[in-house]
């Protein structure tokens, strides 16, 4: 069998014959006596020994092996007491070994000719080698049972090394080449792999022990795989030599062919994720994003991209835009196909394909295809953004990029989308240099002004403001649909013309006109006519006031009105001097910032972001996104997150029904505000409780669960540390200084109350509404399920925006505050305090286990008799209220803010996957 990329054995005074290699077995008589014939036939030349572990009585296996191949060979053999796992039994063997080489084989392979001194030909040769590994193909045999299992694999490819495939949340390896033809370039090429198969390689001895042997911890499943990418982080080669073959006779998994798992590896496979998932995530989104040799994963990046059609004769603008795009990403080594929805190909996903990426709002998500490999879905919305988010499959594309910030913010506000700016630019090379025009000659697209674009039965800007006199005074062209159907344009027509012979007309015309039309306007998306004209020496003279102002700074120049449309016309084509000056100065703009080669920069680190960032997926227990608006969980997830990416994470909050969800799945970390809800845990992910609330909720072994528990309370948090092993911390809950700060004087003055309480009743009557009543004081109760159980004057409404609160916690005289039962003898201090003291209120509240050092700037109360002396006493002292509110509202600022739980959060994140990476290494 011909390999190509064979590295050769230089070192001659070394030669292999004279390298001692030690074969491990984990085997038994039986076994032995199968694979041991084809062992000693096709092993010539090469000095080696047998290091035999193996639970029968050590005589049974000595006298096989003397009575027959003593001669060929040395041997060692190892008698655990007990059966022991593969790991175990191969570093005990290893450590026996006399050889220079360890060669780990299994009892189901069996070695075909010259299979061994390739395989130390790649060890010698290679620099920093690690695992050497052989090819494995399917046996081509005649025995029926084999072939029932196997008769679709016939003489085919098994295994020629491993790689993985992102399945969202999992990394599943798999071996490169199953079931290809053994003359395909995969299977005879050498090559370099993250790791490759376990059934037989060889590794130095010292190599080996120096890394610390197999990780003893996996018990059915994993071994090879875990050392080979350790070796692989420790910076060794792992290797695939095509030129070892030995036949594969893979174990016969009678659960898997029953449709059932095996159980005995399910904790192995657990941990082989939690040890590598952040690492594997890495490599394997890092070879693809850059185009690096393919180590863990096979296939470049490859993007799929929805359109309404493409190829030869196509007149949907979407098409041309994302054949632009496309050309420069395709320069990056990524490949990148089309799916025509006219042609039905739309939902016709190929296992190949990463992302897709569709232009169109009609395209649904919930069509496609099940699939385990992971896919990245995106949505470019140039236009119709309200029908894009009208869309029930809107809020499942993992990521959304829109045309223009207009657009970007509307979208955020009638989505669970943030969508990224991404506006369409232009292809230089396309438009820049005048073109050859073989359609028609150049004379049949020379115009003074002129417009492209269809009309599809809706009205358009030009119908009204491009004016009788301009069209008659000066040579105008229009190019398009269905212009003929309008009388006043009717002898301007020149008819479609194809993508390609755009550039003739933007080169043989002064000014372009740009009618943005009515579903891109409004946002201020900008269109390609405006950027590929410009870059063809036209000057554009747009309606598109907004995207004029925000892409080009208004120096683009802009109409309103039928007037002002003439009087620019007039003068541009007047003054060719002024309209030469106004096109250079436009397109050293484009050049500087809107060509498809920015957009593809900007879409990489898009996608950097999305598959590169560390990833926190913060849980939230509100219910569903409509009830979270009213949840405070919620507000505190959105000031942590905005907190926490200001340290380069990416993070995605979830409401209740998404926790478990593949896109949660997909993120290296997973922090729960565990209140009312419990979150079941991913082995593969970092998991950080910060427990917010509803201590009495959750048990010592759920807490036990997590790699690290947060309390807010100091109090709770020394009372679990003592019963746990995992690792716990103070964490207080704290405010956003940017949402809670003091009013201005006219709130103030708008918003005073003497007494204000803030929060739901839940259908009970809170401790310090029941203590306070009845009051002859001003008192504003705001929130739900009041009606029944105080008197209706004192409710003055459900909810208060959070983004209002600051109006009326700073504006009263007293803000009242109290705890949940369990809160107040856990110690849990409630949120309402620190953003009430971010506000510069005063706080009156009911007394806890304990207030720590926020003790000094809260005033508490203990009985309903004092509560009632407090009020007035301190509604006397306005002085002595403006104090306390000024020293807590600053010890609040300068020590409880989301900036400083983020920064506390960061820095636990960095130091635990720092130490993975010690640990992997190690």
């Amino acid at each position: 069998m011909n390999a190509k990329n064979i590295i050769t054995f230089e070192d001659q005074t070394n030669k292999p014959e004279s390298i001692l290699v030690s074969i491990l077995l984990k085997i038994n008589t039986h076994q032995l006596k199968n694979l041991l014939p084809h062992l000693v036939k096709h092993t010539k030349g090469i000095s080696y020994e047998l290091v035999i572990v193996s639970n029968e009585p050590k005589t049974r296996i000595t006298t096989y092996l003397n009575q027959y191949y003593s001669t060929y060979f040395t041997y060692q053999i190892i008698t655990p007491p007990a059966l022991l796992p593969y790991a175990q039994a191969s570093n005990q063997a290893a450590h026996q070994a006399k050889g220079k080489y360890l060669l780990f084989l299994s009892a189901n392979t069996r070695p075909l000719k010259n299979w061994l001194l390739p395989l130390l030909e790649s060890a010698e040769s290679i620099k920093k080698s690690g695992m050497i590994g052989s090819q494995f193909i399917y046996p081509c045999s005649t025995n029926r049972i084999i072939n029932y299992f196997f008769k679709k694999m016939k003489c085919a490819a098994y295994s020629t090394g491993i790689a993985f495939n992102d399945e969202g949340g999992f990394f599943a390896p798999y071996h490169i080449g199953k079931g290809k033809p053994l003359d395909d370039q995969v299977v005879v090429n050498n090559n370099k792999r993250s790791t490759v198969h376990s059934s037989c390689f060889l590794l130095a001895k010292d190599v080996y022990l120096k890394s610390g042997g197999m990780d003893e911890r996996f018990q059915h499943y994993g071994e090879a795989i875990d050392l080979g990418l350790k070796l692989s982080t420790l910076g060794y080669t792992n290797y695939y030599n095509a030129t070892s073959v030995l036949h594969a006779y893979p174990a016969i998994n009678l659960n898997k062919i029953l449709g059932g798992a095996s159980r005995k590896k399910q904790p192995d496979i657990k941990r082989l994720q939690k040890k590598w998932f952040h690492i594997l995530k890495k490599s394997y989104w890092s070879e693809k994003l850059h185009n690096t040799p393919p180590l863990f994963s096979e296939t470049p990046l490859t993007i799929a991209i929805a359109v309404t059609d493409h190829g030869k004769n196509v007149t949907a603008g979407d098409y041309f835009t994302a054949q632009e795009l496309a050309t420069t990403l395709a320069s990056y080594g990524w490949h990148i196909h089309y799916l025509s929805r006219k042609k039905a190909e739309w939902y016709h996903i190929s296992e190949t394909t990463d992302i897709l990426l569709t232009l169109l709002d009609a395209y649904d998500l919930n069509k496609l295809p099940k699939r385990k490999k992971r896919l990245i879905t995106i949505a470019w919305a140039r236009n119709w953004f309200d029908l894009w988010c009208k869309k029930p499959c809107f809020n499942g594309y993992d990521i959304v990029l829109a045309s223009s910030q207009n657009a970007c913010n509307y979208i955020q506000q009638h989505s669970q989308q943030t969508p990224f700016l991404l506006p369409i630019a232009t292809n230089p090379a396309h438009f820049s240099e005048p073109p050859p025009c073989t359609n028609n000659a150049p004379e049949f697209y020379k115009s003074d002004l002129c417009f492209t674009g269809s009309y599809w039965d809706y009205p358009r800007d030009i119908m009204h403001f491009l004016s009788s006199r301009i069209i008659n005074q000066y040579h105008f062209s229009i190019y398009g649909a269905n212009w003929e159907k309008i009388d006043k344009f009717k002898a301007h027509h020149k008819g479609f013309i194809d993508y390609a012979d755009i550039p003739c007309v933007y080169h043989n015309t002064k000014i372009v006109i740009d009618d943005a039309n009515h579903v891109t306007k409004p946002y201020g998306s900008v269109n390609s006519r405006v950027f590929d004209a410009i870059i063809s020496g036209a000057l554009v003279i747009t309606n598109g006031v907004e995207g004029a102002k925000e892409l080009f700074q208004g120096e683009l120049p802009y109409y309103e009105t039928q007037k002002e449309l003439d009087q620019l016309i007039d003068f541009y084509i007047q003054n060719k001097k002024k309209r030469k000056e106004k096109v250079k100065l436009l397109q050293q703009m484009i050049m500087a910032q809107h060509t498809y080669v920015h957009r593809a920069n900007t879409f990489r680190q898009i996608i950097e972001k999305q598959t590169l960032s560390i990833s926190i997926a913060i849980k939230v227990p509100s219910p569903s996104w409509d009830d979270a608006y009213s949840w405070g969980d919620f507000h505190m997830a959105t000031a942590l997150k905005e907190a926490l990416e200001t340290h380069h994470y990416r993070v995605i909050l979830q409401m209740l029904p998404e926790w478990n969800n593949k896109e949660g799945k997909e993120c290296d970390i997973a922090l729960v505000l565990r209140g009312l809800s419990r979150y079941t845990l991913q082995s593969h992910q970092l998991n950080i409780m910060w427990n917010i609330s509803h201590p009495d909720k959750i048990t010592l072994k759920e807490y036990e669960e997590y790699d690290r528990v947060y309390i807010a309370s100091a109090y709770w948090a020394k009372e679990i540390s003592r019963q746990i092993s995992t690792p716990v911390e103070t964490m207080l809950q704290c405010t956003d200084p940017t949402l809670f700060h003091p009013p201005n004087h006219n709130e103030k003055k708008t918003y005073q109350q003497d007494l204000l309480f803030v929060g739901n009743s839940r259908n009970v009557y809170r401790k310090i509404i029941q203590d306070v009543l009845p009051t002859q004081h001003d008192l504003a109760i705001y929130g739900k399920d009041w009606n029944m159980l105080v008197p209706e004057h004192y409710i003055k409404g459900d909810y208060i925006p959070n983004n209002k609160l600051y109006r009326h916690y700073g504006s009263a005289c007293i803000l009242l505050n109290d705890h949940w039962g369990d809160m107040r003898t856990k110690g849990f201090i409630s949120n309402r305090i620190f953003d009430g003291l971010a506000c510069g209120a005063f706080i009156l509240s009911d007394n806890i286990e304990s207030m720590g050092e926020l003790e000094p700037f809260v005033q508490k109360y203990n009985s309903q008799e004092e509560l009632a002396q407090l009020i007035d006493y301190y509604l006397s002292q306005p002085n002595l209220r403006q104090q306390a509110a000024q020293q807590g509202m600053k010890f609040v600022i300068d020590n409880h803010t989301f900036t400083h739980r983020a920064k506390q959060f960061h820095l636990y994140i960095q130091h635990r996957l720092n130490a993975i990476k010690h640990q992997v290494s190690s």
